[in-house]
C-alpha cells in the first residue's frame, strides 16, 4: 500500500545494526511496523484534543454569563432614574433578561404585568402562597445581594449618629439630602427619590425626632420644596413614631430660623379614615424673600407596618393630593417632603402609587407595568422602600383599582373642630411614651 512505502522510505533505522545497511530501503524489509501500531497514538489525542474542545466551550458560556451578569450589576448600580422605566419604553420583562434573580429564574415568570391580564394575574399571585407575591417580594431582598454597597458614611459620622430615628435605616451618601451649612454637620436623615418623569420629585425622609425638628424646616426651605406628606400618627400605642413639628393651630411658630405659619386647616373623612390638609406658610429670618406657601398633608388611618383596608382609600388619598398638588408637564416641580416613621416603608407605597397613577393617566398608557422594577429604582436611592411584604402587596391590590376602574369613595369635609386630640395621636401627657420601636436601636421589622 501507499502508506507502508511512504512509512518505509522516511523511517529511521529501527536498531543499531541495520543503521549501515544498504537493504534497509527495499519495499520488501520485514522490519516495517504493522498500521495499527502507527495508529495507537490517535485514540489519546482525539480525546485530549476533544476535551480540550469541551473545556474552551465551557469557558466561552461562563464568560458570556459572567459578562451579561455583570452588566446587570453595572445597570442597577447606575441607579437609572424611574423616569427611565416610562410609557415609552416600558417593558413586561424583569429588570434585565439576562440578569435576572436566581429566584425570579427559578420562579419562571416575569414580573411585568400585562394590563389587560392584571385581575387574573394578581389573583394568581394572591393564591399562590410560596411563588406568588412572597416570592417576589424575597427576590427584591436579595437584590442587595447582587448589587455593589452604597456607602451611608456620613450618617454614621459620631456627631450625626443621634439624627437617626433608626441604626439601620441610613440614607445613602450619593442621595443624600445636603444641608447648607457652614460651620456645622450638612447631615439629616433624608433622600432623594426619582419619580415619574423627574430626578428629584421627592424627598423621603423619617419622622423629625425632638433634635432635628429645626433641620426639617431648614431642609424644606432649602430644597423649596411645594408640600410635605406625613404618614403616620405621632405616636401609636405610647410609642413615638414622629415628634409634633408643625402648628396644629392657628398661628405662627419659630424653628431653625424659619417662621412656619398655619393659615388654613381641613380634615376629610372617607370611610372612617381621616387625613388633615393645612395651609403653611414659610419665611426664612433676616431675608429679604418672599414667603413660600406649604402644603401639608397627614394620613392619620395607616398604622406603621400594616395597611389601609379597603386599598380605595389609599388611592382616593392619592389622587386627593395630587388635586392640591398638580403635576407638572414639562418642568421639573418643587418636591415634595414625604414622611412616615422611618421615612421608607409607608413612604415608599406611597411614591409608588403616584408613579404608577402617572404612568396610567398618561398619554401613552403602556400596555403593561413592572411594579418590581419601581420598587427596586426606590431602593437604590433610599435603602428598604416598601419595607414589608404586607406593603408590596397592598401596591398590586392598588394597582387592581386603578385597572378596573372602581369607584373610589368621595371624601367628606369634616370641621377641624371636631378633630380630637387622638385623631392626631398627639398626646399631652408624654411621660409614659417611649420611643419608636427599637431593637438596640434598630427597626425590629423590615
Amino acid at each position: 500500500m501507499h502508506l507502508v512505502s511512504d512509512f518505509s522510505t522516511e523511517t529511521e533505522p529501527t536498531t543499531e545494526e541495520e543503521s549501515g545497511s544498504t537493504e534497509f530501503y527495499s519495499t520488501t524489509s520485514t522490519e516495517v511496523p504493522p498500521v495499527e501500531e502507527k495508529t495507537t497514538w490517535l485514540l489519546p489525542t482525539l480525546i485530549s484534543v476533544g476535551a480540550f474542545l469541551l473545556a474552551l466551550i465551557l469557558l466561552v458560556i461562563l464568560y458570556k454569563k459572567w459578562r451579561c451578569f455583570g452588566l446587570f450589576r453595572k445597570k442597577l448600580e447606575l441607579a437609572i432614574p424611574i423616569k427611565k422605566l416610562s410609557v415609552r419604553t416600558s417593558t413586561c420583562s424583569s429588570i434585565s433578561s439576562c440578569g435576572s434573580l436566581k429566584v425570579a429564574l427559578k420562579r419562571g415568570k416575569k414580573y411585568g404585568i400585562r394590563l389587560s391580564q392584571a385581575e387574573a394575574h394578581i389573583e394568581e399571585l394572591e393564591e399562590d402562597k410560596e411563588n406568588g407575591f412572597s416570592m417576589e417580594f424575597q427576590a427584591l431582598k436579595q437584590l442587595v445581594i447582587y448589587m455593589e454597597p452604597l456607602s451611608t458614611g456620613a450618617a454614621l459620622q459620631g456627631q450625626n449618629l443621634g439624627k437617626n430615628r433608626f441604626s439601620n435605616i441610613l440614607p445613602y451618601d450619593k442621595t443624600r439630602v445636603v444641608l447648607q451649612r457652614k460651620g456645622e454637620s450638612d447631615y439629616i436623615n433624608a433622600n432623594y427619590v426619582s419619580g415619574f418623569q423627574f430626578e428629584r420629585e421627592f424627598i423621603a425622609t423619617q419622622g423629625p425626632l425632638k433634635n432635628t425638628v429645626a433641620d426639617f424646616w431648614n431642609m424644606c426651605w432649602e430644597t423649596n420644596c411645594s408640600c410635605i406628606v406625613m404618614l403616620t400618627r405621632c405616636y401609636e400605642k405610647k410609642v413615638e413614631k414622629c415628634y409634633p413639628y408643625w402648628p396644629t393651630e392657628i398661628g405662627a411658630r419659630n424653628c431653625g430660623g424659619i417662621r412656619i405659619s398655619l393659615e388654613k386647616q381641613e380634615a376629610f373623612r372617607a370611610e372612617g379614615h381621616l387625613w388633615l390638609v393645612s395651609h403653611l406658610v414659610l419665611e426664612k429670618d433676616e431675608e429679604e424673600t418672599e414667603p413660600r406657601p406649604v402644603i401639608h398633608i397627614a394620613f392619620l388611618s395607616w398604622p406603621d407596618f400594616g395597611v389601609v383596608e379597603p386599598p380605595k382609600i389609599l388611592m382616593t388619598f392619592v389622587n386627593e393630593f395630587r388635586k392640591l398638588v398638580p403635576y407638572p408637564e414639562k418642568a421639573p416641580p418643587r418636591p415634595v417632603l414625604i414622611h412616615c416613621s422611618a421615612g421608607v416603608g409607608r413612604s415608599g407605597v406611597f411614591i409608588a402609587l403616584d408613579y404608577l397613577i402617572q404612568q396610567l393617566q398618561g398619554e401613552r398608557v403602556p400596555n403593561c407595568v413592572n411594579i418590581f422594577q419601581i420598587v427596586a429604582r426606590m431602593r437604590r436611592e433610599r435603602m428598604a422602600m416598601v419595607q414589608t411584604l404586607a406593603q408590596y402587596t397592598l401596591i398590586y391590590k392598588c394597582l387592581l383599582v386603578l385597572v378596573t376602574k372602581k369607584e373610589l369613595p368621595i371624601p367628606l369635609p369634616v370641621s377641624p373642630d371636631e378633630i380630637q386630640v387622638g385623631d392626631w395621636g398627639l398626646v399631652e401627657n408624654s411621660s409614659n411614651l417611649t420611643k419608636d420601636n427599637h431593637v438596640d436601636g434598630k427597626l425590629s421589622k423590615l
